[in-house]
């Protein structure tokens, strides 16, 4: 790694531990890794699922399910390893995307498109040439392709759609409380802003001068889904958009050199951050913990305080939250079954 001194500080590291890919699309992948870790954790379980089962190529049958033991073992390997050693990132992105994407047509029930565009994500991730603009290709055809399959619907213009999945499919919605049965004039409303707000997002995520305009869009209209549908709906889609406009994004967090403290304390930080900017020192035999910023140094409470602040750690928690809004009402759920 290059070093490079800095004024009354003496030398840092100047690169991140990972090079392969930038800033934005190491945090879109490694994100995308904790999605198949936390949201598809059957995956990487042997013995949760006997595939094959209904693929959607017939060829599949014929493939002995030990085959997909091994492979839910390397995709295990390949989510989880590269967020220890915090490289490599571009091979495991494109072992992980593939063995997806193989599981996904091994299996109509697996199916899914959130879990869908994760694994192409990943897949074109470990393809990566140097151009961001197959990811925003990606991402249009995500919105383009679900805004012209409901324009094709009657159910959509109607207001059918929309009033059976809230009404009758996902008790406790917020529309379900608002709006006395019968009332179509809403659920038709809804559906024609959903196919708008989708065929914008389609169009202007693939002018560059829009992206701000398009993460904004897409961050509030996932939002608002999980808000309506009290958090049924959207967050599979809040996740992985969230991962995915991070890396159309010019999202490109100052370094973090951390000094001093425990060396556990220094581990653990450096593999929770998903951007891989936060990087260990050499200084790391001081007693205090001391962190390193634009050349400024902080230590102590200061540096924790520093660390907290950061643009890392709040990308650190928004996805921690996605991921314990999923989990969570689970465990809560497994807990009370065995009580």
């Amino acid at each position: 790694m290059d070093i490079i001194p800095e004024s009354g500080h003496g030398l840092r590291m100047n690169t991140r531990e990972n090079s392969e890919l930038t800033i934005p699309i190491v945090t879109s992948v490694k994100a995308l890794f904790l999605y198949i870790l936390f949201f598809n954790y059957g995956f990487i379980n042997p013995f949760s699922y006997e595939l094959p089962f209904l693929p959607f190529i017939s060829i599949f049958d014929r493939i002995p399910s030990a085959i997909y033991q091994v492979l839910s073992v390397i995709l295990g390997f390949a989510v989880i390893m590269p967020l220890l050693i915090k490289r490599y990132y571009s091979a495991f992105a494109f072992t992980s995307g593939l063995i997806t994407l193989f599981f996904i047509l091994s299996s109509k029930i697996l199916f899914s498109n959130s879990l869908t565009f994760a694994a192409c994500f990943l897949l074109l991730a470990g393809l990566y040439y140097g151009s961001i603009y197959i990811f925003r290709i990606q991402i249009s055809i995500l919105y383009v392709g679900a805004a012209i399959n409901k324009i094709f619907s009657e159910d959509w213009w109607n207001g059918l759609f929309i009033d059976y999945l809230l009404k009758d499919m996902l008790q406790g919605s917020l529309y379900q409380l608002l709006f006395p049965a019968g009332e179509m004039n809403t659920a038709i409303v809804l559906g024609i802003i959903v196919m708008l707000i989708e065929l914008l997002l389609g169009i202007f995520v693939l002018i560059p001068k829009f992206t701000r305009f398009v993460i904004v869009g897409g961050l509030l209209f996932h939002g608002s889904m999980l808000v309506v549908t009290a958090g049924s709906l959207s967050i599979f889609f809040m996740y992985i958009m969230s991962a995915a406009f991070i890396s159309i994004s010019d999202f490109r967090p100052h370094q973090i050199t951390l000094q001093g403290g425990h060396a556990i304390t220094i581990y653990i930080l450096t593999r929770l951050d998903l951007t891989d900017t936060i990087v260990a020192g050499y200084e790391i035999k001081k007693k205090r913990f001391t962190i390193d910023k634009l050349g400024y140094q902080f230590s102590g409470r200061k540096a924790w305080l520093e660390l907290i602040q950061s643009r890392q750690f709040a990308v650190w928690a928004w996805f921690m939250i996605l991921i314990g809004w999923f989990l969570i009402p689970r465990i809560v759920q497994k807990v009370i079954q065995f009580m």
